[in-house]
């Protein structure tokens, strides 16, 4: 009789938990079926995406296609007036809503037209999708002004990365625009850190997902340190990677809960940077755990692109955006591992070591579940010197690592600004010390940036010195500096072959329509690009 009331008594306590957990608030994505307003989008690429953005695309041969279209706004609208439905973010690039509500009614959305899955954060509910591969293009060579900035003693990363000759060369992140994905900046516009930067209109973008606004100089000194390490400069005190750069400013972190949401509000972070015309991502950002055990992310998840952060970052790389991404301090904990998004596999994951190069204890490891080689590279994450709160700290964490990579990657797209992200990617793994001998530890090691430089620099080669005039062109444009004939290519900002031939002093183009061009000139293999406007007639 006790076995039957106890049966009776666990029966009816793991029906109450079913119960209970349906009527419990659940975080889910919901997947559609399509964009039925996705020809009027491709065929108007400016009502989706800033000249900018577009003028990106084309430098990388990178077709415009319905990832770039917006979620189809009825949907979204019968979403929103679905009751015990809340909708808190959403992602055009993988077409998902992320919703709240219980656990039947968001199973019930499954069933609508336009909806192709309801994928549950709990991980004992979903299968998640994985996105493609990438393609691989590059190169060519511009330069600034050098500059000579008073480094005090801010000088290990340089030393690190034997990275002075980048600035020396003029290549500060000049004209290079970059987001920074983080948890606050408050203060930041005030700041003598950041002064250069406002004095010339330098913060381009900015915008707080969890509180959807756009004020952005709140919440956590997160994002202030780390946007110190790439942009920051007082002189003689403080220089970051790239202070000539432009800004865009996101806050997609919530630090006083862990929530799937989060990684949501990233992917739409960094779906804005796309449309604003970004060219490098940072975020020194990652999941693991969340307040909900159950929403937790696994070992087996790794380098699988199954978290939907990771698959973001990874889309975000084949729109032509350099993502780099702190590997994660978790190499003192039971997880050990890196986290997501720097798991995925075409991101730049960034660990940290010491002003020595010794790998710091925090810095997680690899490998990913396929055994690939994570993180990528390492850079200084012990006792950075960072600027925030009116003064100078000295933080640890991969946090401070990934950005001191961010800025020289920067500067490298000034200076090479065809060279496209898996290119890029490829050539600064290729310069790391552990290139030949990767491990899970360090990763390819630590990138000597000077070598890369002159290793691009080379292959550019004379093809440097050719000058394209008048620009803005009405017919004609002419070719100084050029002594043998070369062949040339002529692209619009849709990625299409418009014009190819032989040149030597002069190419017509007189039957080019008004608007924006790129111009490729190649002798012996190496390519030069030029961006072209023609007049309207």
């Amino acid at each position: 009789m006790n076995k039957l009331i106890a049966g009776i008594i666990i029966w009816l306590s793991l029906g109450l938990a079913k119960i209970l957990q349906a009527q419990s608030v659940q975080d889910a994505r919901v997947y559609l079926h399509d964009k039925p307003d996705s020809s009027f989008y491709l065929n108007h690429p400016l009502q989706m995406l800033s000249p900018r953005a577009l003028d990106r695309r084309a430098r990388y041969g990178i077709d415009l296609d319905i990832t770039d279209v917006p979620v189809y706004r009825p949907y979204l609208d019968s979403l929103r007036h679905t009751a015990a439905v809340q909708v808190m973010a959403y992602s055009k690039w993988l077409n998902a809503v992320h919703v709240q509500g219980p656990q039947q009614d968001l199973e019930a959305l499954a069933a609508w037209s336009f909806v192709d899955s309801v994928v549950f954060a709990d991980r004992h509910i979903p299968v998640a999708t994985r996105p493609a591969g990438i393609p691989d293009k590059w190169e060519n060579m511009s330069l600034g002004r050098p500059v000579s900035y008073d480094y005090g003693d801010d000088t290990t990363a340089y030393r690190l990365h034997n990275a002075r000759i980048l600035q020396d060369s003029g290549l500060t992140g000049n004209g290079v625009l970059i987001a920074v994905i983080d948890a606050g900046f408050p203060g930041a516009d005030t700041s003598a850190a950041f002064r250069h930067i406002y004095a010339r209109n330098g913060v381009v973008d900015t915008y707080n997902f969890p509180d959807d606004t756009s004020y952005v100089y709140t919440r956590h000194w997160h994002g202030a340190a780390v946007w110190s390490v790439i942009g920051g400069w007082i002189d003689g005190q403080l220089v970051g990677t790239a202070p000539g750069a432009g800004y865009c400013l996101y806050i997609s972190e919530d630090v006083y809960q862990e929530m799937p949401v989060e990684e949501t509000w990233w992917a739409m972070a960094a779906e804005r940077a796309d449309s604003v015309g970004v060219d490098v991502i940072n975020t020194s950002l990652g999941y693991i755990d969340f307040d909900n055990p159950a929403y937790n992310h696994t070992r087996d998840e790794l380098g699988r692109n199954i978290a939907f952060v990771s698959r973001a970052a990874s889309m975000a790389v084949r729109k032509g955006i350099h993502v780099v991404i702190a590997a994660g301090n978790s190499g003192n904990s039971s997880w050990q591992k890196i986290g997501f998004p720097a798991d995925a596999p075409e991101v730049i994951a960034v660990g940290a070591v010491d002003a020595d190069g010794i790998r710091t204890s925090f810095s997680s490891m690899g490998p990913d579940a396929l055994g690939r080689i994570k993180p990528d590279i390492m850079s200084w994450g012990q006792q950075v010197k960072t600027y925030f709160n009116g003064q100078f700290y000295y933080p640890s964490g991969t946090s401070l690592a990934a950005p001191v990579i961010t800025g020289l990657v920067a500067d490298m797209v000034q200076g090479f600004p065809l060279l496209y992200p898996a290119g890029m990617k490829q050539h600064i793994l290729e310069v790391s010390d552990r290139y030949v001998h990767p491990d899970t530890l360090y990763g390819y090691g630590i990138p000597d940036f000077g070598r890369l430089y002159q290793n691009l620099a080379e292959r550019a080669g004379n093809l440097s010195r050719i000058v394209v005039y008048p620009n803005p062109f009405e017919g004609k444009i002419y070719l100084k500096n050029n002594l043998t004939p070369v062949h040339f290519l002529v692209y619009d900002l849709h990625g299409r072959l418009v014009d190819h031939g032989v040149a030597f002093r002069e190419i017509a183009l007189e039957n080019l329509s008004a608007g924006i061009y790129w111009l490729g000139i190649e002798k012996n293999t190496k390519f030069v690009w030029f961006k072209l406007i023609r007049k309207p007639r």
